[in-house]
């Protein structure tokens, strides 16, 4: 199952840096909980919407690439790496 976990989560960021949030909301588990230095924790499936919303206002042409998915049982650790732009600085983050 956590093989299956991992790759559900490799989806999710595959969704995100796509945009399409929907298929991003629908690989998420009722109890997800999201977990950013720069937002802030979101809990289930439309805090875990809320918390994409939120980064689109605030970064223009933002990606989030995986680093590294860690098989940690029931749950998946990602690391990952942010890249875009300040919305109205155009300041570039993560490249």
């Amino acid at each position: 199952m956590s093989e299956e976990n991992v790759e559900i989560v490799r989806r999710a960021f595959e969704a995100l840096n796509r945009e399409d949030l929907d298929a991003l909301v629908e690989a998420y588990d009722p109890e997800v909980e999201i977990v950013t230095l720069m937002l802030g924790i979101y809990h289930g499936p439309e805090g875990a919407r809320q918390a994409i919303e939120e980064g689109q206002r605030n970064l223009r042409g933002w990606k989030l690439d995986p680093n590294e998915l860690i098989d940690a049982g029931d749950s998946v650790i990602a690391i990952a790496h942010i890249r875009g732009a300040g919305q109205h600085s155009g300041i570039a983050l993560g490249d």
